[in-house]
């Protein structure tokens, strides 16, 4: 399990330092700690394996390039009216799948988990 996490970390600099493409953002949360917790919260409750199983039809497959953001970028833009979202990004470049069909379900799975979340608490 340490060792994915360390592949998820890696993933996610790699793709964090070159241009990823944003595909949605969720609903806007009071403070960047708030949305950190939730998005790492939604992240190892496995939302790449989510994904992964609607668009490749194996949840055991981890979609490489596809995470979450809760931090370093402007959140004015995706929360006008304040607070910070949750970013689902995507650089297809080292999976070359679909970025609609993974746009489609990524926006699917995270909103589920966070009607999951919500009715966890």
């Amino acid at each position: 399990m340490k060792y994915f996490l360390i592949i998820c970390v890696c993933t996610l600099l790699v793709s964090c330092s070159s241009t990823p493409n944003v595909l949605y953002n969720s609903p806007c949360f009071d403070s960047q700690e708030e949305a950190a917790i939730v998005g790492r919260e939604i992240f190892n409750k496995g939302f790449n394996n989510r994904v992964s199983y609607w668009v490749t039809g194996d949840s055991g497959k981890s979609i490489a390039g596809l995470g979450l953001m809760y931090g370093g970028f402007e959140p004015t833009s995706y929360c006008p009216n304040g607070g910070y979202p949750i970013l689902v990004y995507f650089d297809n470049s080292a999976s070359k799948l679909d970025i609609e069909n993974v746009k489609s379900w990524s926006r699917v799975v995270l909103e589920s988990m966070l009607k999951e979340r919500t009715n966890q608490q």
